[in-house]
């Protein structure tokens, strides 16, 4: 398992819910999320990988890590702004 946190300059997103799941056309990329701003009041989404999908993401550049999740989060939100911070763990 892998995590990647990403910090945003303000909440974009429904603040009520404590998980996002996004069914990604059969693939395990990025499909849970935590709403970390719920309860840190920190504008953070923590985003979740494992098994076969965390060791991919393992060989990849941060860069290209956090440019595959902003692709997922814009399928639920087409308007969000790049993060302003961001950490993974990369595990593998």
């Amino acid at each position: 398992m892998d995590k990647l946190v990403l910090e945003f300059s303000s909440v974009f997103w429904d603040n009520t819910v404590d998980w996002f799941k996004y069914l990604n056309n059969g693939s395990p990329d990025w499909v849970l999320a935590l709403n970390h701003n719920k309860y840190t009041n920190v504008p953070i989404l923590m985003f979740f990988n494992v098994g076969d999908s965390a060791a991919s993401f393992a060989a990849q550049t941060d860069t290209a890590v956090v440019n595959s999740a902003m692709t997922a989060l814009r399928k639920l939100y087409p308007s969000a702004p790049e993060p302003i911070r961001y950490s993974r763990s990369n595990w593998s």
